[in-house]
């Protein structure tokens, strides 16, 4: 016995490394310091939005830094680093795959294109000049992954879950 179902997978459109900078930026910290003990950094408010052939990239770089001062107290100042990336994805196009391969246009992609990032770096360099300045390169690397979400048509023949897909093989994107 035959049956038909639907397959929803993800076909990989794109992966992109990011590399995000900011270069000699001065902080002027709050309190007198004696000595930087460490920067922290994270990345907060991370947000696409999908365009044909680019995803634009926001979020924020926060950083902790944490010193201590000339009354032997330790302190810590928050730091936040907006940026935002433009990254060109060829062949990205948001919209809905029909069979015949025509792209219809939606006004919200999530349901059509899947975004990940995956940190792979994120390292901050320094130059102390006491009591107060900091000047900073700050570096955040990261893999974009864009994906398009389509539907499969499957046959499963009932043996051991054996299928196979209803699509010539060819080496022409996309059935």
């Amino acid at each position: 016995m035959k049956a038909s179902t639907t397959l929803k997978t993800l076909r990989v459109i794109g992966d992109i490394p990011v590399q995000i900078r900011d270069l000699g930026s001065m902080v002027i910290l709050d309190e007198p310091a004696e000595e930087i003990i460490d920067i922290c950094l994270r990345i907060d408010d991370l947000s696409w939005r999908v365009f044909r052939n680019m995803v634009i990239l926001e979020g924020v770089l926060f950083e902790n830094i944490i010193y201590k001062g000339t009354d032997g107290i330790v302190y810590h100042q928050p730091e936040e680093i907006p940026f935002i990336q433009n990254i060109e994805v060829p062949g990205l196009a948001p919209g809905l795959r029909l069979p015949n391969k025509v792209i219809v246009p939606v006004q919200d992609p999530s349901g059509t294109i899947d975004v990940e990032t995956f940190v792979t770096e994120l390292d901050v360099g320094f130059f102390f000049t006491p009591p107060f300045t900091v000047e900073q390169d700050v570096l955040a690397r990261l893999l974009l992954k864009v994906s398009r979400i389509e539907q499969l048509e499957v046959f499963i023949n009932g043996v051991n879950g054996i299928f196979r897909f209803n699509c010539p093989i060819t080496r022409s994107p996309g059935c």
